[in-house]
């Protein structure tokens, strides 16, 4: 469904009727001259399912795959961990995307930590098909991360 407008010879006028016994008070109607075209009502049923429809629409194609990653056309999204073992030491693990891309995608990755100073952290290696997630930390604990992939 598309919208249309209300078009009208002159769209903004209207008449001011003095309420009885209401001193300042009007009523207003409407005097906007020929109509030609009516428009679509604004209404409960129209925005609906307009609204409806958008989402229907944005959401075509969404998936979820087993490991909880979301799958959308030419974007995907996930969550990963790298062990590390050692503090102060460099780890990296890759990430493989759920689907491939056509071509390198925009990556952002960000860290999960209850102490956001205790981690370093890049992405590095881009690709169609994944990305490696590089983490150093002050202590010998996992490196928790989101991910979300941008098709160009």
């Amino acid at each position: 469904m598309g919208f249309v407008d209300r078009s009208s010879q002159f769209p903004n006028r209207v008449t001011l009727a003095p309420v009885d016994g209401q001193a300042n008070t009007y009523d207003i109607t409407p005097a906007e001259g020929e109509v030609y075209q009516e428009g679509t009502p604004l209404d409960a049923e129209n925005l609906t399912t307009e609204v409806q429809n958008a989402v229907a629409d944005a959401l075509n194609g969404v998936t979820i795959d087993a490991a909880g990653n979301l799958i959308a056309p030419n974007i995907q999204a996930g969550k990963g961990s790298c062990p590390v073992k050692k503090a102060n030491t460099n780890y990296s693990v890759t990430v493989q995307f759920p689907v491939p891309f056509t071509v390198a995608p925009y990556v952002v990755a960000t860290p999960t930590a209850d102490a956001p100073d205790s981690t370093q952290w890049c992405i590095s290696s881009v690709t169609q098909t994944g990305f490696t997630y590089r983490a150093r930390r002050t202590g010998a604990w996992a490196s928790s991360f989101h991910w979300i992939a941008i098709g160009r």
